[in-house]
């Protein structure tokens, strides 16, 4: 669970995918409670510990594609965020840049 927070590793494409996955399906399960939910707090706190889940394992997957880690920034453009965060998940690992 501790590695998931940690911005200095390395993720393949199957952790990446993995990862969005699961933290996708739980984002949306947590939109659908925060409807009926006295509890918006504690689910907007889970909503934000998700994203930066979704954040590190993507700075993850640019090291290791031997990318400068900055490219992160691009996924925040509005549209073509959407496409760097594809881009960046299928790209292979570069075996010269890991750690």
């Amino acid at each position: 669970m501790k590695q998931l927070f940690d911005f200095t590793r390395v993720a393949d494409r199957g952790e990446f995918w993995t990862i969005q996955l699961i933290t996708a399906v739980l984002q949306i399960l947590l939109l659908s409670l925060i409807a009926g939910s006295s509890a918006v707090w504690l689910i907007l706190i889970a909503m934000l510990a998700l994203t930066v889940i979704q954040l590190s394992t993507l700075v993850a997957r640019i090291r290791d594609t031997g990318n400068n880690v900055l490219w992160v920034l691009a996924c925040f453009i509005p549209y073509i965020g959407l496409v760097a965060w594809i881009v960046f998940g299928c790209l292979e690992t570069n075996k010269n840049s890991v750690l």
